[in-house]
């Protein structure tokens, strides 16, 4: 009895560690999701911001004095665009690891069992 509680102790332990680093998963999944929005809106800001018919006297090429915030607003939504999917699938992959875990956790038990007439140990363990 003692193994089958030393090793339904191990399992559950492992289950409810699983279970708390799927969770710390998810918030960080639902932290990026947040902090999408004002990265890209930053993005947009600079995209809207960036003069294109303001040419400069640079020699090299032309380039007008705007490309720095088209370069920083094509960065800021880049940045937000990936947070956003990185957060979306964070999050989903860490709730779906989350309700499997824990049915597992749910699903595994042993208890003793004691009768006048016999005595011993149940597992039950649901698929």
């Amino acid at each position: 009895m003692l193994i089958c509680n030393r090793i339904h102790g191990q399992t559950a332990e492992f289950y409810q560690k699983k279970i708390d680093h799927f969770k710390t998963q998810r918030i960080i999944g639902t932290v990026f999701i947040v902090s999408s929005v004002p990265t890209a809106a930053v993005g947009v800001y600079y995209l809207a911001k960036a003069d294109k018919d303001d040419q400069s006297d640079d020699p090299w090429g032309g380039f007008w004095t705007g490309a720095n915030d088209f370069f920083l607003g094509c960065i800021f939504v880049g940045a937000g665009a990936g947070l956003l999917a990185g957060g979306i699938v964070m999050t989903t992959i860490g709730n779906k690891k989350i309700r499997l875990y824990q049915e597992k956790l749910d699903g595994l038990s042993i208890n003793p069992y004691f009768t006048p007439r016999q005595a011993g140990l149940t597992l039950t363990y649901r698929f």
